[in-house]
């Protein structure tokens, strides 16, 4: 935590927190959630009532405090913050020199809540967005972000392949990662049914 944290001293504060798409790795570096402890339960009547993007940080403070949350709530939330947030700096990242996808917390906190994440992944999966990453990460990652496109429903195809177990790549061309995108929602599909 940063030496000048501002103290965030209530639910509705952190609430509005995550309606401003705050990352929670900023919230616990730039503030100061200790005084929160003390405020766990009326949190967890909080976030049980919570029906949007107001419900992800104080879900995440419930899951760093030790909480346990249902998978499919956590993906629903997570899934929230997927679609809404401006920078993927907390997600994670794709290697071009590997041609792999490197994940971070978030993500392996979506993918470890399994196939009950994949009806919240789905609308996902058809959003051509272009996703953008933060200074932090470097101008390099900003350029390649846009070199090759990167959209919201790569990123969330590539999660529901691992939870599917499908092979994933991102491929050259949109048309061949939309093509991928189309078979993953066919498997999603033959699974529900």
């Amino acid at each position: 935590m940063a030496e000048d944290a501002k103290p965030v001293t209530s639910v509705e504060e952190m609430a509005e927190f995550s309606r401003r798409k705050f990352a929670f790795s900023n919230l616990i570096h730039y503030h100061d959630w200790r005084p929160l402890l003390k405020k766990k339960a009326e949190i967890k009547m909080f976030f049980e009532s919570a029906t949007g993007l107001e419900g992800y940080l104080p879900m995440m403070f419930l899951i760093a405090s030790g909480e346990k949350i249902d998978p499919k709530t956590e993906a629903r939330f997570l899934c929230l913050y997927l679609d809404e947030c401006e920078l993927y700096d907390e997600w994670g990242f794709y290697d071009e020199s590997e041609s792999a996808w490197t994940d971070w917390y978030l993500a392996k906190r979506l993918v470890a809540c399994g196939k009950g994440a994949l009806p919240w992944l789905e609308p996902l999966l058809k959003k051509k967005e272009m996703i953008s990453y933060g200074l932090g990460m470097g101008s390099e990652m900003q350029t390649m972000t846009h070199r090759l496109w990167m959209r919201k429903c790569d990123v969330a195809s590539h999660y529901a392949a691992q939870i599917l177990g499908l092979e994933w790549a991102l491929d050259a061309e949109l048309s061949q990662r939309d093509a991928r995108i189309g078979r993953i929602l066919q498997v999603m599909e033959a699974q529900t049914r």
